[in-house]
């Protein structure tokens, strides 16, 4: 699976404006909150777990043409912590003969190299979704979970994420290789599509930003948005007495039935005030990924201006179930 930056078309259901009372909000926050208190909502939501350590890296472009995995008992695989990068300085000359490339003593720099992990499936409810997330990955990546391929990614800048669920071993470490190919681009190779084809500086080659498992419900904001967080706003209106704030969620369902979820978006002054609600339930079928818009309205905004006065908001949004159960 190549998964490119584009978006796709969804089913989109549209939500009517809502700008709920102060009250309202109160006596909702507080049932919730006593639900919590009591144990009868109690749940997992989301958890992150960062992928830093244990790795080994093998450069193998510069012994091995064919770019295929070498053995892991190979001495060549090295320790190296992530992010990593094997080419973090050069630059590019008119004659490519005289590029210059200078990492540790590496002599072949733009080419294929291979990560390679071990990891335990983190502890978590059955049911439960286990995503790959790699925050930059140059040029390309194939992944591949237990010898198996679970995706593939060709943009060296951007966040993909990948789910492992189905890939994972519960009696067992997980072995994790990456195959990152850092070849420049040129028509007939490898990353001939792959942008920028040329520049003044060396695109980095190997996993340079954080990897992390996360493990969500089978409900949760949406984890494949190529990348994105799966919730997103904007000011569609604003005046000196009142702002009005475009919302988009996007709710995915991996369980096996179909869910009955509430939506929730709460907006939060500097000072840790709400002073903006937003609710929606939406009904999703298993398998299935519902894109929501909405309004919410908020009175006496307070715009940021830059280093003059540059304060901000903090939206907050939860998923939660229909008996008020927090998932994400």
């Amino acid at each position: 699976m190549i998964r490119y930056f584009m978006r796709s078309a969804l089913v989109t259901t549209s939500l009517a404006a809502l700008a709920m009372p102060a009250t309202s909000l109160a006596q909702t926050r507080s049932a919730i909150a006593a639900a919590t208190a009591t144990g009868q909502h109690a749940s997992m939501p989301r958890q992150r777990v960062a992928l830093s350590e244990g790795w080994e890296f093998n450069l193998v472009s510069s012994y091995n043409e064919n770019g295929t995995l070498p053995p892991l008992e190979d001495p060549k695989w090295q320790a190296v912590t992530v992010p990593h990068t094997w080419n973090r300085l050069g630059y590019y000359r008119s004659d490519p003969e005289t590029h210059v490339n200078t990492a540790d003593s590496i002599e072949k720099t733009q080419g294929v190299g291979w990560y390679s992990i071990k990891f335990d499936t983190p502890d978590a409810p059955a049911d439960s979704r286990v995503f790959l997330e790699f925050d930059a990955v140059s040029r390309t990546a194939e992944v591949y979970v237990n010898g198996k391929l679970l995706g593939k990614h060709r943009n060296p800048f951007g966040r993909f994420r990948l789910d492992a669920t189905d890939l994972l071993r519960s009696d067992g470490p997980n072995q994790l290789n990456v195959k990152v190919d850092n070849t420049q681009p040129v028509e007939g190779n490898s990353t001939q599509d792959v942008l920028p084809m040329t520049g003044d500086f060396f695109v980095r080659g190997g996993m340079y930003r954080p990897v992390s498992l996360i493990v969500t419900q089978p409900a949760h904001f949406d984890m494949l948005d190529f990348g994105g967080p799966g919730v997103y706003a904007q000011t569609t209106g604003l005046t000196a007495n009142a702002a009005e704030i475009g919302l988009q969620a996007r709710v995915s369902n991996d369980g096996e039935s179909d869910q009955s979820l509430d939506v929730i978006a709460t907006l939060i002054d500097n000072m840790g005030n709400t002073v903006g609600y937003y609710r929606q339930d939406v009904a999703v079928p298993p398998g299935e990924t519902r894109e929501l818009d909405g309004l919410m309205q908020i009175s006496s905004p307070h715009p940021w201006n830059g280093i003059a006065d540059p304060y901000l908001y903090t939206l907050h949004y939860e998923l939660r179930d229909d008996g008020g159960r927090l998932l994400d």
